[in-house]
């Protein structure tokens, strides 16, 4: 699931629409609804999606308020939800600070290629995947908010962990 400009980013855009993306374009409630939709259809049938629940791109010091209206497809459909947790630990094998973890995320009015090409100079980055348990609730607004103070947890208990060199 990505913002519906997405949908015209030079390469991006055209391996996102092979990868069978929902667009969304969240300034008509209208297409909201119709994405709504199309998200329902789609879990019904089996499929997995993703979703960037906070609905935009900030820093990755902490995590932003769940917009939990795209949750109610899973809501409708009655499909369990796995929340992930992404964290970026280390770059080159050292913990990233608070001072660099902006330079890692892409967020605010900068530009996605130039970002990218940064990052792939800066080295290697390891990046910290958890999944949470899957959960399933009747309540949209229930389900988004638990899943947010999940991954805020996690998110802040391993930010002020050391992470394992290995």
């Amino acid at each position: 699931i990505a913002k519906r400009e997405v949908g015209g980013w030079p390469m991006f855009g055209s391996l996102a629409r092979l990868q069978g993306t929902i667009f969304v374009n969240r300034t008509n409630k209208r297409s909201m609804l119709a994405s709504l939709e199309a998200m329902q259809a789609r879990l019904i049938k089996g499929d997995m999606l993703v979703l960037f629940a906070e609905g935009t791109t900030h820093t990755g010091k902490s995590v932003l308020s769940f917009k939990s209206s795209f949750f109610a497809a899973a809501e409708r459909s009655n499909t369990p939800v796995i929340p992930v947790t992404l964290i970026y630990q280390t770059q080159h094998g050292l913990p990233l600070t608070l001072r660099q973890r902006p330079d890692v995320a892409w967020y605010g009015e900068g530009t996605l290629i130039p970002h990218l090409w940064a990052i792939l100079k800066s080295g290697p980055l390891d990046v910290k995947v958890i999944i949470h348990p899957p959960r399933n609730l009747a309540n949209r607004k229930l389900l988004a908010s638990q899943s947010q103070r999940l991954i805020s947890a996690a998110l802040a208990e391993n930010l002020h962990a050391a992470p394992k060199m290995g």
